[in-house]
């Protein structure tokens, strides 16, 4: 269980995530001269389209379209600053960028996006959840290995920590017990079925890594 009061921390803390930035559909025509831009600009104040003069360039919409983008997606500063500026559907004056002096249009913005503290509290509450249950699944790891090392048995830390103790009778490489029937209770079965037969009687095993971030220790008892 998350109480409010820390649910409440980690939003602020964490309130970034939660902020999907404003993002607008930004068109760009570049040119070799302040003085070309501007004569281009000359011609849409004149009543031509930006579409026109990018065609007019020969450029195809995949040429002068960069989609839409977030602010920080737009790798040249100067361009980033002046789309993001724009009245959209209102072409830029000629703005200096790494490329060339480029005319800029916004055909679309799409507004920042904050999600509330009561709109996140549940993923919230299941991020820090699962942290929780990790860092303790991690701390539990190293007191096995402590116990281990100092010379326990599996069935002596099982008792002692209150963790589950599975007793397999037999069961051969492929998971089957004498009877022919799959054995069930194996958790991260392949895994552990592959370690056990590498392995043998008396010998320590590194414990397996379980898909849902576990662990399994094993020993061989006993090899029919």
């Amino acid at each position: 269980d998350v109480d409010e009061a820390t649910l409440r921390q980690a939003y602020e803390e964490r309130k970034d995530n939660y902020i999907k930035a404003e993002r607008r559909n930004v068109q760009q025509i570049v040119y070799g001269s302040a003085d070309e831009a501007q004569a281009a600009l000359n011609k849409i104040n004149a009543g031509a389209s930006f579409v026109d003069i990018a065609a007019e360039k020969g450029l195809k919409e995949v040429d002068y379209n960069l989609g839409l983008v977030a602010k920080s997606e737009i790798p040249d500063a100067s361009i980033a600053e002046a789309a993001f500026s724009l009245e959209p559907n209102r072409v830029s004056e000629p703005v200096n960028g790494a490329l060339g002096t480029a005319l800029l249009n916004v055909t679309m913005i799409e507004p920042e996006q904050v999600k509330t503290f009561e709109e996140a509290a549940a993923e919230l509450e299941t991020q820090i959840g699962l942290e929780r249950a990790q860092e303790e699944v991690s701390n539990m790891h190293d007191t096995v290995e402590d116990a281990r090392a100092g010379g326990a048995t599996l069935s002596e830390i099982a008792e002692k920590f209150n963790l589950p103790l599975i007793n397999v009778d037999a069961v051969d490489r492929n998971g089957l017990g004498p009877e022919g029937r799959a054995v069930v209770d194996i958790p991260a079965t392949s895994e552990v079925l592959q370690a056990a037969f590498e392995s043998d009687v008396g010998v320590e095993n590194d414990p397996i890594n379980t898909e849902n971030e576990g662990y399994v220790w094993f020993d061989v008892t006993e090899v029919t």
